[in-house]
């Protein structure tokens, strides 16, 4: 799921890239160029960070130590006899 994200965060930055662009060739106020520079940065950051992180939750865990076995009972007291009368 985390390589989606990355994937959709980079579909993002190519988006903001292109307004970018078109805030360029429409000059827009340099804010709005600078925000959008940024915007594209940080998604980029995003993903790239996510494809690091990523594989630490698609690989399984290491198996967890057998649990302790019980000791085995300790022996009976022995029983005195029955006495008659």
């Amino acid at each position: 799921m985390l390589a989606q994200l990355a994937e959709q965060l980079r579909n993002a930055a190519e988006i903001l890239e292109w307004a970018r662009n078109h805030a360029h060739w429409q000059q827009l106020p340099a804010p709005a160029w600078e925000w959008l520079r940024s915007a594209t940065d940080t998604a980029r950051h995003l993903a790239d960070g996510l494809d690091e992180i990523s594989p630490a939750f698609t690989t399984p865990p290491p198996p967890s130590p057998p649990a302790a076995t019980p000791p085995p009972p300790a022996p009976a007291a022995p029983r005195a006899a029955p006495t008659r009368r």
